[in-house]
């Protein structure tokens, strides 16, 4: 009996191939299951730490959260590393803040790497501001500065998981009642600090403070157009604006303004605060921010009386 010849199109080049997929699909079975080994807690991953903030209020111990940009990142710049790209595969639900560019972009990305990941958008159900930013909406990406969109975006969190790990479900529950109680809370909280403030105006850079100023009745003056820097005719335009709004602060953003900046809140004679939007304890910011404006607005009262 002879045997069967070996076929001609096994070539060394094929065997190569056939050995180098195998060996990607060996390592990628690796991966997945030493982020899933026993004793170790899934992961979920956020865009921003203030994201992250509300989500471990309801996961508790349950999960690992990782947030793809740092404080000091530009959440409208930002491009994703390979790394960051990797931990969002492994990740059990990848939560979007659902209005920033670069997560747009990544989306395909992901989309093509892990069909499978669950995305979930943040912004589901918040009214967004147009006008801030260019593009064609113009859709303002900071929505997490106002702490009734928070509310809505931790509602979104919690739907998901619920979804996603029905078992823990009165576990999420308890947590997310008590995130919601706490948000509710610093809503009243800002709301009486600026009580007496309604229709006072402040002076930023990047209109970052969009949806907080519309939460209290402020007006925010940007010195950027649509969202980018401003030709010399523009600032000009922008300055004559900030002057007629009579401002009372001007904020500058901790790791994103430059020193220029900060001699233009000096040339315009206006005290500065810095905060930084991005922080994980994003709430101290919302506070800073509003406690500064009350007590330029009671400053500006007393010298007028």
């Amino acid at each position: 009996m002879t045997k069967n010849p070996i076929s001609t199109d096994m070539t060394g080049k094929n065997i190569i191939s056939v050995a180098v997929s195998l060996l990607l699909l060996m390592l990628a079975e690796m991966v997945s299951a030493c982020s899933h080994q026993e004793g170790s807690k899934p992961t979920l991953t956020v865009t921003i730490a203030p994201q992250k903030y509300l989500l471990d209020k309801i996961v508790g111990d349950k999960y690992d959260v990782v947030a793809m940009l740092s404080a000091n990142a530009d959440p409208e710049t930002y491009d994703p590393t390979v790394t960051s790209m990797m931990g969002v595969q492994k990740s059990d639900l990848f939560f979007r803040v659902g209005t920033i560019g670069f997560e747009q972009a990544a989306l395909g990305k992901i989309a093509e790497t892990s069909p499978g990941l669950k995305i979930v958008n943040c912004a589901a159900g918040i009214t967004l501001s147009e006008g801030t930013h260019g593009g064609p909406r113009g859709y303002d990406p900071h929505i997490w500065v106002s702490v009734r969109n928070a509310r809505q975006m931790a509602r979104n969190m919690y739907d998901a998981l619920v979804e996603e790990d029905p078992k823990d479900k009165n576990y999420f529950t308890e947590r997310y009642n008590a995130l919601d109680s706490e948000l509710a809370q610093l809503d009243s909280t800002l709301t009486a600090i600026l009580a007496s403030c309604r229709g006072a105006a402040f002076v930023i850079k990047h209109p970052s403070l969009t949806y907080f100023a519309r939460d209290y009745g402020l007006k925010q003056v940007a010195l950027e157009v649509q969202g980018k820097e401003a030709s010399p005719a523009q600032m000009r335009e922008r300055l004559d604006a900030a002057g007629k709004a009579a401002p009372v602060v001007f904020f500058i953003e901790k790791g994103h303004d430059s020193a220029a900046v900060v001699n233009l809140a000096k040339s315009m004679n206006l005290p500065t605060v810095e905060i930084s939007l991005l922080d994980y304890e994003w709430k101290d910011n919302l506070l800073a921010v509003a406690r500064a404006v009350a007590r330029q607005c009671a400053d500006r009262a007393g010298r007028s009386e």
